[in-house]
């Protein structure tokens, strides 16, 4: 339930920028500037990432991660200034750099290496059917041409398909714990 996280910012972030007045018709007052913290965000998220990886985390670590990720996205449609959505977008992007690897390294990490790239394959396809499935839906009704469209509300959506992920998959958790069900 990642997927719709990763749309949501993929989708909607231009139009969150021009209501916080990052971007107003086509002058750029800051848009450049953020997607430059975007990018430089992926350092730190790869830094983390290599701190993580091989160490087979607890099931809960991807407890967090998701939950993190829901956070994170929806404090993009709660930021009402520049200075928010800059510290949101930041803290996104490091985050949404962990949740890549979830759906690979830490993934494979818990699978029997028969299972590995059919299991990566699988992640990788439902996450992008989510993303998929969102943006087709909310452009439906949440279509950034309609005048009463509010560019919060595809973020706070996706965060909440977050929060019910992470809480789905905290009880899996608890009942049937992922580092120990899993083959090395």
């Amino acid at each position: 339930l990642g997927g719709p996280m990763f749309q949501a910012n993929n989708q909607y972030l231009r139009y969150r920028a021009e209501d916080v007045g990052l971007i107003s018709g086509a002058q750029d007052r800051g848009w450049s500037t953020l997607q430059l913290v975007r990018a430089l965000m992926l350092l730190p998220g790869g830094i983390a990432v290599g701190f993580f990886a091989g160490r087979r985390a607890a099931g809960i670590f991807a407890v967090v991660l998701l939950g993190c990720f829901a956070i994170t996205c929806g404090s993009i449609g709660w930021a009402s200034s520049v200075g928010m959505l800059f510290l949101s977008s930041a803290c996104f992007e490091m985050v949404r750099q962990l949740m890549r690897w979830s759906q690979t390294g830490y993934l494979s990490e818990h699978m029997p290496a028969r299972l590995r790239s059919c299991a990566i394959g699988c992640s990788v396809t439902c996450s992008g059917l989510g993303a998929t499935s969102f943006g087709f839906l909310t452009n439906q009704y949440m279509n950034p041409s309609d005048p009463s469209f509010n560019s919060a509300a595809p973020f706070w959506l996706a965060a909440g398909i977050g929060a019910i992920g992470a809480t789905g998959l905290y009880f899996f958790n608890r009942n049937f714990p992922i580092r120990e069900t899993t083959a090395p």
